[in-house]
């Protein structure tokens, strides 16, 4: 009984360290994820600021109505990220028709455009510094992941609650959840959300000079940060 006693007592700092190391995972996933959607509400906010001064009042009233619903989703919905994702894309689409268009603005408009210019392209260059350090930090996450399974197989106490993850990646969705899910889409669909939003940034830059519409510089210094 004795062995048996120090046998358990010299797993438990084996124990302790991995469940600290999953809870600082879980924990900072949290914080990845959330970082990424608040820059995309931001982006979507100045999305329907253009669409409504270019006419589409009521696409800019759809995007904010998905907006609305991706914050009641707690950030653990893949399917009101999605959701929201597309609209936003239909939204860029068709701010850019409305420009190729040579849309002409109110002077209401027009106020509501610049101050929408600045607001995307600040959230816009937000969005791409979190997006291009979601990659690396999945593949981190994964790597962590591996790693805290491990520690954990050498604590008899713990062992049977892993049961049947063989790996790091099946570790992963099973400490995080529903965010797992979320994670794996930013992921995957970050890039190509973030060159759409480079098109629309380029063409409503365009749009504004050529309608003699005050560009600030922190657009222009975005501008820079796509070449």
């Amino acid at each position: 009984a004795d062995v048996e006693a120090a046998r358990s007592a010299s797993k438990e700092p084996e124990k302790a360290e991995a469940e600290a190391r999953e809870t600082a995972l879980v924990e900072k996933n949290k914080k990845v994820v959330k970082c990424m959607i608040s820059s995309l509400l931001r982006v979507a906010e100045a999305q329907s600021d253009f669409a409504e001064a270019l006419g589409a009042k009521d696409q800019a009233d759809k995007l904010r109505a998905e907006s609305e619903a991706l914050k009641a989703a707690n950030y653990s919905d893949e399917k009101a990220l999605q959701k929201h994702v597309n609209i936003s894309k239909q939204t860029n689409k068709i701010i850019r028709e409305k420009i190729a268009q040579i849309q002409e603005l109110s002077e209401e408009g027009r106020k509501q455009f610049v101050d929408g210019l600045l607001d995307y392209a600040v959230a816009v260059r937000e969005t791409k510094e979190t997006t291009d350090a979601l990659k690396p930090y999945y593949d981190a996450a994964k790597a962590e992941a591996k790693q805290v399974q491990a520690i954990y197989s050498q604590s008899k106490n713990k062992q049977n609650v892993i049961g049947a993850i063989v790996d790091g990646w099946n570790y992963l969705k099973v400490i995080l959840g529903k965010q797992f899910n979320t994670t794996k889409y930013l992921v995957k669909k970050g890039r190509g959300l973030m060159d759409d939003h480079k098109k629309t940034l380029e063409s409503v830059v365009s749009y504004a000079k050529d309608n003699k519409l005050k560009v600030p510089k922190e657009v222009e210094a975005t501008m820079v940060d796509f070449v």
